[in-house]
């Protein structure tokens, strides 16, 4: 979990965040008793939301809600005054998840992400649906869980796709390259590079870091010598 609060520590800043949304507003999030008039359907499986609500998101998402269709679903089959009036908007691409956070975050400011190779995803969505404060903050969710043991298996799976989480996964590799290769995930990974698109030209990247950093004596252990 990221709430924008945390990311100033990453530089990160966004003036009117927390006066659009609000934790408060988290006891309406996919709540039926709560209002909503929105029913996005995402792979049969549906999300209620508010139009007050993600209708001044973006541009994209006001797009959504004109295209949506009427639809009126009973509360009781038995008794037409009790049906309701819905928005119904049909999404065929996104993932059910990905997009339930992506709503989460519309009523709460807060993003819940429990595997980083989900953010990836997530940032993808976030840059088509143009909240480009959401990506940043899914970048920092990315950035807390990176450690010695999972950075280098990390920067094969995401950093081919996120070039600034790319660099600086490279940089802090090369700062603190024997530890890294004492892990057991490195060695794993290190053995099946090809597995990777790209990975040959990261490992590249990284003995040139080295180099670059002042560290070349890392470059006399075996491991080098034999790749």
């Amino acid at each position: 979990m990221v709430e924008v609060s945390k990311l100033r520590h990453f530089g990160i800043s966004f003036k009117n965040i927390c006066s659009r949304r609000s934790r408060r507003l988290g006891y309406l999030f996919d709540n039926v008793p709560t209002a909503p008039n929105i029913i996005f359907c995402i792979k049969g499986r549906y999300l209620y939301a508010h139009s007050e609500i993600i209708e001044n998101a973006t541009t994209k998402f006001k797009e959504m809600l004109k295209i949506g269709k009427p639809h009126q679903q009973k509360e009781n089959d038995t008794n037409e005054k009790n049906s309701k009036r819905f928005i119904r908007i049909e999404l065929s691409n996104i993932e059910f998840l990905t997009f339930k956070t992506i709503l989460y975050y519309f009523y709460t400011s807060t993003i819940y992400v429990d595997k980083s190779w989900n953010i990836l995803d997530l940032c993808y969505w976030a840059k088509e649906f143009e909240l480009n404060e959401l990506v940043e903050i899914a970048k920092a969710d990315y950035k807390l869980r990176l450690n010695i043991e999972n950075i280098f298996e990390e920067l094969l799976n995401v950093g081919l796709y996120l070039k600034d989480i790319r660099d600086e996964s490279i940089i802090f590799i090369a700062k603190n390259f024997p530890l890294i290769q004492s892990t057991i995930g490195f060695k794993k990974f290190i053995l099946n590079l090809n597995q990777y698109p790209g990975a040959r030209d990261i490992w590249l990247e990284i003995t040139n870091t080295i180099k670059r950093l002042g560290y070349s004596n890392y470059l006399s252990v075996p491991l080098f010598k034999n790749m």
